[in-house]
């Protein structure tokens, strides 16, 4: 079993765990992450004003993709194990997506890379060499755990019985259709939502610490043993994971901004089968 080096900073890319001492006996060190602290740039545009200090920005601002360059030190006890180590980092790296995990102190945060060109070594001996690994984040977002909520609608007689079997492997149950959904990080984070059914034209609102206030409304109905998945980062909406519903949602698409915000599941009709299912992380720039 790899025992884990000492250190600030620890890296996995993909299924390779890289600040480890292998069961081979060789050392994995990451030398650096350049790319992974701080945050890309945006994608605003500023026009100057004709008559006037300052300028106009003409776009919304976006983040741009985050470049990376992985830099890691490998120490082998024989050449033929550098060698196979060099292969190993080049499967990790593969063409991509490969999740990348990078833990700071007590902190864990992920994001989805490619590789962005040539990995090479930027120094070689028998024993020892440091790769240099360039990365790109589509999303530039770092994310933390992904938290995952589940509400019911609500009631309000004395109770009702839920058909669920345990053990369950979700982080929280709410039966009074409200949930508070914690964003640590500095960035809004994106929602997956998946509805179950049975239940007809369910809603969905988030609300921020400031008042602000995004609703969802599937206009259709979902069956008992049918669910509709929706997904806030690619604005897609399907019925039970294949056919598109989108004509059927309207409202803005709604996230979690940093420090949090509740959500409401509600619906004009009570069912007590039907049930919200909240995935969310926290985000950073």
């Amino acid at each position: 079993m790899p025992t884990a080096l000492p250190g600030l900073r620890s890296a996995v890319l993909g299924a390779l765990p890289l600040h480890v001492t292998a069961d081979d006996g060789v050392d994995w060190t990451v030398e650096d992450l350049t790319g992974w602290r701080g945050s890309p740039a945006t994608t605003v545009q500023v026009a100057q004003k004709p008559g006037g200090h300052g300028g106009w920005a003409t776009s919304r601002p976006w983040l741009t993709p985050r470049q990376m360059e992985l830099r890691v030190l490998v120490s082998a006890p024989t050449p033929a194990a550098l060698d196979t180590a060099y292969e190993q980092l080049l499967a990790a790296a593969g063409n991509g997506p490969v999740l990348l995990q990078v833990t700071e102190g007590s902190l864990t945060r992920k994001t989805l890379v490619y590789r962005n060109g040539d990995v090479f070594p930027v120094d070689d001996s028998d024993y020892h060499a440091v790769y240099s690994v360039p990365l790109i984040a589509p999303d530039p977002r770092r994310y933390g755990a992904e938290v995952i909520t589940e509400l019911y609608l609500p009631t309000s007689t004395g109770g009702l019985t839920l058909p669920l079997t345990l053990p369950l492997t979700i982080s929280a149950t709410v039966i009074s259709g409200m949930a508070r959904l914690d964003n640590a990080g500095s960035v809004a984070a994106p929602l997956r939502l998946v509805v179950y059914g049975p239940v007809s034209q369910p809603q969905i609102t988030v609300t921020d610490d400031a008042g602000d206030t995004w609703t969802l409304t599937y206009s259709g109905d979902i069956s008992a043993g049918d669910w509709v998945d929706i997904d806030t980062e690619a604005a897609t909406v399907l019925y039970n994971g294949q056919a598109s519903r989108r004509s059927l949602l309207s409202g803005d698409w709604p996230s979690v901004p940093p420090g949090g915000a509740d959500i409401a599941f509600r619906a004009p009709l009570y069912s007590a089968a039907a049930r919200l299912t909240v995935a969310h992380r926290a985000a950073w720039m």
